[in-house]
């Protein structure tokens, strides 16, 4: 999980306070991420004699701009402590210690650290089972399943001031549950502003203390140890076989899924994605046999072509651009919306027994506006008598509300002298969904399901089998 005010604040203070050229004498070790993203840790031990103690250190104590170290805020370790090691930076060794109610984590001197065991992931003993019920979960209804939302309640102001949180967490959504015997308290907690995260602490049940360890971002599987603020990334706590897991939803679509031990670590469990299906299946029907014949690729492809060299967006003027927030790269107008006339043909589009000119318009939209968003797609609409596709006309405009789908690409088909259009994701690729036009409107005549879920525990690399 990212600490999205830790990472800003310290990344903005060190652009202050240093210029980041003063750090090329220094591997960026010292002060970056530690072995962001990395999904194994090694079985060590502290070596020395009995009682010895070892200082562990939150910063790396070669960074040259290290703040020091309060005296009654130093952690150790000691001789005969087993430990997990993440990974060495010049004479320091970064480990983790699993004590008896927290994870410390930390730089220690890396002569006093004996590797015992080989590189591995650490999971729960139930991996492979919360991983299965997940994935089955996620494909249940042609995979448009979901995972429940663990049981919470609103943080009151009573509670928000117990936290004593940074100004720049908002705490917003708060669960209790139990691990083995021991009762904890996860709470979600928005930062940011107009592109606001959302993460999920783990807490003491009587909230006096938080227990997240230091380097929860750094092991995030998601850390791809760029520098940028982890901005538009979601975690939120989900109910797998009756257990709390916190779900990590990053902008790219990526997913995974933590277990909470008893110690209130989060530890990376299950990794999400989507695989293309060898055969799509049929997920809504309003005529079996037409959808059937769509899946054997039936179904005709009626021919278009680029546009003639009269056939055109019609411009809009400055007063349409204004109302519509519409523009083409016809009229030239800024903004985030551009309207493109891509291909054109001669078809039936409304199965009115006429045949008339037709044109494919490909919709980009781009907003810079909180995490940012877009959307691109083809919609089939008439042209006029001149060739123009007229984006201000009620007939165009309501072909856009009514294939409002998110697809990228409109192919134009017949089937059983009936024309239809086939929207799909790929340029040439299936039809996701399969829409007919009459004098009513347009009506979704088929969906199929093109992708499921895999669920599996997490394991040494994104690639690793």
């Amino acid at each position: 999980m990212h600490s999205i005010s830790k990472w800003v604040a310290l990344l903005f203070a060190l652009i202050l306070m240093f210029p980041f050229s003063s750090r090329a004498d220094q591997p960026d070790c010292v002060y970056d991420w530690i072995a962001p993203g990395q999904r194994t840790v090694t079985p060590a031990q502290v070596s020395g004699s009995a009682g010895q103690h070892l200082e562990l250190h939150v910063q790396h104590p070669q960074y040259k701009y290290a703040k020091p170290e309060a005296a009654d805020h130093l952690s150790y370790l000691v001789a005969g402590d087993k430990v997990d090691l993440v990974t060495t930076c010049m004479d320091y060794t970064y480990v983790r210690f699993h004590g008896s109610s927290r994870v410390s984590t930390g730089w220690v001197s890396k002569d006093r650290i004996k590797v015992i065991g080989q590189p591995f992931v650490p999971l729960p003993a139930n991996a492979t089972a919360l991983c299965r019920a997940a994935q089955e979960a996620l494909n249940s209804n042609y995979a448009t399943g979901q995972l429940n939302f663990f049981p919470s309640q609103s943080v009151d102001a009573e509670t928000q001031a117990r936290l004593h949180l940074d100004e720049a967490y908002r705490p917003q959504r708060l669960s209790r549950f139990t691990v083995g015997h021991r009762q904890l308290v996860a709470i979600q907690v928005e930062s940011g502003g107009t592109c606001t995260s959302r993460e999920i602490q783990i807490w003491k049940s009587d909230l006096s203390s938080s227990l997240v360890p230091h380097d929860i971002s750094d092991r995030d599987p998601g850390n791809d140890g760029s520098n940028a603020p982890f901005f538009g990334v979601d975690y939120d706590l989900v109910e797998v076989q009756g257990e709390p897991m916190v779900r990590a939803s990053a902008r790219d679509g990526t997913h995974f899924l933590s277990v909470i031990d008893k110690d209130g670590d989060i530890v990376p469990t299950c990794e999400v994605a989507t695989e293309a299906m060898a055969q799509r299946n049929i997920s809504m029907e309003a005529n079996a046999g037409i959808c059937h014949a769509f899946k054997a690729n039936l179904e005709k492809l009626i021919p278009t072509h680029d546009p003639h060299q009269d056939e055109s967006i019609a411009p809009l003027n400055d007063k349409d651009k204004r109302l519509l927030l519409l523009n083409s790269e016809d009229n030239g107008a800024g903004g985030g919306t551009r309207y493109t006339l891509r291909q054109t043909a001669l078809a039936d589009l409304d199965n009115s027994g006429h045949a008339r000119p037709i044109g494919i318009v490909h919709y980009e939209y781009t907003s810079g506006a909180g995490c940012g968003s877009g959307n691109t797609q083809d919609v089939p609409v008439f042209l006029d008598a001149h060739g123009k596709v007229d984006l201000h006309s009620s007939t165009t405009k309501t072909m856009f509300n009514e294939l409002t789908t998110h697809i990228e690409t409109a192919h134009l088909a017949q089937s059983g002298g009936v024309t239809y259009i086939e929207l799909s994701s790929e340029k040439d690729g299936p039809a996701e969904q399969v829409w007919k036009m009459d004098t009513a409107g347009a009506h979704k005549v088929c969906q199929f399901q093109m992708t499921h879920f895999v669920v599996k525990p997490i394991t040494k690399s994104a690639t690793t089998p």
